[in-house]
């Protein structure tokens, strides 16, 4: 169905977002219309329509699934439920349900809802969108569910995901989520708080996530048509005039400028608009003379310009509705760089009624103007996005292989809570040849092809899943593109990739702050100092770190000297770490230790368990104390020139029951833990040591209890301290209200917490005290590259894995560790076992 295939590929490529790499291909329950044995129990006047479309009548009638009865919607596997209806009531009415364990709902004003919360069920989760499709067809309906979980971090959480005709209309990840498992009572359709009155073309139930060609064939078979969401170009309604000029371009060049016009609104946003645009440039688009193309283009019309530097052709336009940035040429390969939606952003907004509303320049009614300029050999232009409630500022720099660009936001509307910003949003074509995308996963984490069938989803920088704010893509003949986003203050963000249909989008997703404390809404975005960039390059991963380098070199947490002399030297000497011997009753080993110190026959440096907590059973947090009689074996360990650093957690504070007892939770800890939006305490599961809350970094109690703490140990005589989690670990936003940070800044974590507490205090005063001390970390991510001396990556040799980060930053910090086995969770090859650079 030619006219849906717009949305349907936005859809696909949106709904990307919560899909998995790998998934199991077994489902569970299809019905289509007009099947001969549809697979439900009609109950109260539910009926079958002509077409076969299953009719409920919004009063009593309702249907019960047939074999449902152990379907649940929270597995480790996954779930998706799609649905393609028609709604014709005035209420909200139940798409898919279960008595007393889950709801989803639809409303005819494009209110949708996954609810779990029933009175029996106080872990529940309740995520709700609003949908912008318009015009008459039918809806086609997304209910994702993906399990994560982490033995590393203490992730254990599901997220849920709702998608309507190709837009995403919420997404959150909702941790100790417990759902009602009653597994002899069936899923049903129509029933519940709210009877649904419509027709039902298609239910699909699946136990695992859906892949996006599976989607894009049940939307292709659904035999209906479906709604359309905003965003929809004009250029849809001029097919003939599309194919008409089609037939008459024949130059290279010309057949990018054609390709990108179909992304185009015209001047006044109308198709008859773009219908005389489209009069004006097709003598430029059929002529024979390549050379004087651009030339002619900017001087035949004055509605877009071609911005061209030595690397790279642009497309903008002056006026309009939608996105000025229509195209971007590679002159390297003579092939469009960027397509679609090329360069934009998204917001997410509540209104008063905790509505969750998306906004972008194809989907917000936004009209843009673009003003152009020149400064030297730099080209310029700012894109001015407005609607009724937010301005949208893009200022972009071009100059030679480069493009940068920034974004503003400001919200015009006092009543809407804008809760985070995507920028940027890029859509690369795939380049010729043999391809290859390298991410920052961990040191750098190469995949072939990867413009088919990939995805990394919403993985949070700074961690060890995102060590770097940049990705490259290049291929076999070393034409390549690196991808940064240089933010000089690491705020946090989340990063996403997906692959599909021959190009890579890729965008990082930021958490906005509060107004106010006071007053939440109305506020804006700023990007700040950091800049989206694009720039071509010749070679691979190592040549597109150096790129990364030049900016690496602006920030606050570069380190310029080699070597880094305010690290101990005995520490940037020792060639060996082993994960030391276990102390029985409260007494090393010594001669264990001094066996392998000379069985090596070089120094030997240990990780060891040398602390416990200081109350109770083991802990990661809050508070630590040297086992019984052990710094009596310090002197001889010394002596035999043995150094140890043991465990450390700078993170984390247990909170689960007993917690008031063991280390006062409620009076010394809760008020300092970060808080989600709905004020509950940010917490991970770790199984048997319990569930720990993780603490604010940016407030003062907590800093002020790290740093105490290593100097507690230094003043023992170890060597230093191994700080679990501290570069690795999820940074949290945190909306507390009074932990002297606005709440959801992006920077309370970092540059308004761990760089005070780590920069300044640990690597400073007290490494003035304790010039030998040490301070190692879990894995690595480059804005700690300041707070620590080393990095332990003990997963840094995973397969397809490259020394990306090593190439930018290990003369500048030891690289302590390395794991030469796989983890659990992690499915690895044979060469995984093999530890690497």
């Amino acid at each position: 169905m030619p006219e849906k295939s717009s949305s349907l590929a936005a859809f696909a490529t949106c709904l990307l977002l919560a899909l998995p790499l790998f998934a199991a291909p077994v489902t569970e329950f299809h019905f289509r219309a007009g099947d001969q044995e549809p697979p439900f129990t009609l109950k109260d006047g539910a009926s079958f329509t002509t077409e076969g479309w299953l009719h409920l009548d919004g009063d009593q009638a309702y249907v019960e699934i047939n074999g449902s009865e152990d379907l649940q919607i929270c597995r480790d596997t996954g779930f998706t439920v799609v649905a393609i209806f028609m709604q014709t009531g005035d209420k909200p009415g139940t798409l898919l349900g279960k008595t007393d364990s889950f709801q989803y709902t639809a409303a005819p004003d494009g209110h949708y809802a996954i609810s779990t919360q029933w009175a029996n069920n106080p872990s529940a989760a309740y995520l709700k969108g609003l949908s912008t499709s318009q015009g008459d067809g039918w809806d086609l309906a997304v209910l994702a569910v993906t399990r994560l979980r982490g033995t590393g971090d203490g992730t254990d959480c599901y997220r849920l995901a709702i998608y309507v005709n190709g837009q995403c209309l919420n997404q959150r990840d909702y941790l100790n989520l417990s759902i009602n498992r009653q597994f002899k009572l069936p899923m049903y359709c129509g029933k519940g708080q709210g009877a649904f009155a419509g027709d039902i073309a298609g239910l699909h139930i699946f136990k695992r996530l859906l892949k996006d060609d599976e989607l894009q064939k049940i939307a292709d078979d659904c035999g209906v048509p479906l709604r359309q969401t905003k965003g929809d170009n004009a250029a849809a309604a001029l097919k003939d005039d599309f194919q008409a000029l089609e037939a008459k371009v024949t130059l290279p060049l010309a057949k990018w400028l054609f390709t990108c016009l179909k992304q185009y609104n015209g001047p006044e946003g109308t198709p008859q608009s773009l219908r005389n645009f489209l009069e004006t440039v097709t003598p430029v688009l059929s002529g024979t003379d390549e050379a004087q193309l651009i030339a002619n283009w900017n001087r035949q019309q004055s509605q877009t310009r071609i911005l061209a530097t030595t690397d790279i052709l642009m497309l903008v336009a002056k006026k309009g509705v939608g996105n000025p940035i229509l195209g971007a040429y590679n002159l390297h390969t003579k092939d469009a760089l960027l397509r679609g939606e090329c360069l934009t952003w998204e917001l997410e907004y509540e209104n008063v009624q905790k509505d969750i509303l998306h906004a972008s320049p194809l989907t917000g009614d936004f009209a843009f103007t673009t003003d152009f300029g020149q400064d030297g050999g730099t080209v310029l232009f700012t894109v001015t996005w407005k609607n009724q409630d937010f301005v949208a500022t893009m200022p972009v720099r071009l100059n030679g292989p480069r493009m940068e660009a920034s974004l503003t936001v400001d919200n015009r509307n006092a009543d809407l809570l804008l809760t985070h910003v995507t920028f940027p949003r890029l859509m690369l074509k795939k380049l010729p040849g043999k391809d290859t995308l390298v991410i920052p996963h961990f040191s750098g984490q190469y995949h072939e092809n990867p413009t088919s069938d990939f995805l990394a989803d919403s993985w949070t920088f700074p961690t060890a899943f995102v060590t770097l704010e940049m990705c490259c893509y290049y291929n076999e003949s070393g034409q390549g593109v690196y991808l940064g986003l240089q933010d000089p203050l690491g705020r946090t963000k989340d990063l996403s990739l997906r692959g599909r249909n021959s190009q890579i989008q890729q965008e990082w997703r930021h958490p906005v702050a509060y107004k106010s404390v006071e007053h939440p809404a109305g506020n804006g975005f700023s990007s700040g100092d950091a800049k989206a960039v694009i720039e071509l390059y010749s070679g691979d991963w190592y040549e597109a770190g150096q790129i990364h380098r030049r900016f690496a070199e602006t920030t606050p947490w570069w380190i310029p000297e080699i070597p880094r002399t305010s690290t101990p030297e005995w520490f940037r000497r020792n060639p060996m770490w082993v994960m030391g011997l276990p102390n029985r009753d409260g007494v090393i080993p010594v001669e264990g230790y001094r066996y392998l110190a000379d069985y090596f026959e070089v120094p030997v440096a240990h990780e060891s368990g040398l602390l416990g907590s200081a109350h109770g059973p083991w802990r990661f947090g809050p508070d630590f104390q040297v086992h019984d009689k052990i710094a009596d074996s310090f002197p001889r360990m010394h002596a035999l020139g043995i150094r140890f650093i043991p465990y450390y957690n700078s993170r984390l504070w247990f909170c689960g029951e007993g917690a008031d007892e063991e280390n006062g939770w409620s009076t010394r800890g809760k008020p300092y833990a970060i808080l989600e939006r709905d004020g509950t305490v940010a917490t991970e599961d770790y199984g048997k040591t319990g569930r720990h809350a993780v603490i604010c970094p940016a407030t003062k109690a907590w800093q002020e209890h790290l740093l105490q703490t290593a100097e507690y140990v230094a003043k023992i005589g170890i060597d230093g301290l191994y700080h679990d989690q501290l570069p690795c670990g999820r940074p949290r936003p945190c909306y507390a209200t009074n932990h002297g940070h606005l709440p959801g800044d992006p920077a309370a974590y970092l540059s308004q917490g761990h760089w005070h507490t780590y920069a300044e205090g640990i690597m400073g005063d007290l490494r003035r005290k304790y010039p030998d001390f040490v301070h190692t970390g879990e894995e690595a991510s480059e804005p700690y590259l300041k707070c620590l001396d080393g990095f332990m990556t003990w997963r840094f040799g995973h397969s397809q894995h490259v020394p990306l980060f090593q190439s930018l930053y290990a003369p500048r910090i030891q690289v302590v560790g390395r794991g030469c086995f796989t983890h659990a969770s992690v499915k690895q090859d044979y060469a995984g076992f093999f530890p690497k650079y």
